[in-house]
């Protein structure tokens, strides 16, 4: 399994778009005081230079098969997150840059 995301985390579009998160529900589950991200939340891009078709959106084919908050699959290192433009053409997949790295308190 892979390290947590979170709030924290650094991704980007295959371009260099930064990665927005927007929880659905109230986090309840934190790292660092930072949410933990789950398959259910929303993921805008800004900042993308593609142009035209730059990068709008993230969906995540999946999620940890063994963890949840919710109901919902927790995002890791390990999930793939396809960007996708305006007309819904897909752009390639995500970067994660950083991530949490604590394995326990």
């Amino acid at each position: 399994m892979g390290f947590i995301l979170t709030s924290a985390s650094s991704i980007v579009c295959p371009h260099g778009g930064t990665i927005q998160y927007t929880a659905k529900r109230l986090a309840t589950h934190f790292i660092d005081n930072s949410p933990i991200w789950v398959i259910d939340d929303s993921f805008s891009i800004v900042g993308c230079p593609k142009g035209k078709f730059r990068c709008e959106r993230v969906e995540w084919q999946w999620g940890s098969p063994t963890l949840f908050i919710n109901s919902s699959a927790v995002l890791t290192t390990d999930s793939v997150g396809n960007c996708y433009d305006f007309g819904s053409g897909r752009n390639g997949d995500v970067s994660i840059l950083s991530h949490q790295n604590k394995i326990s308190d």
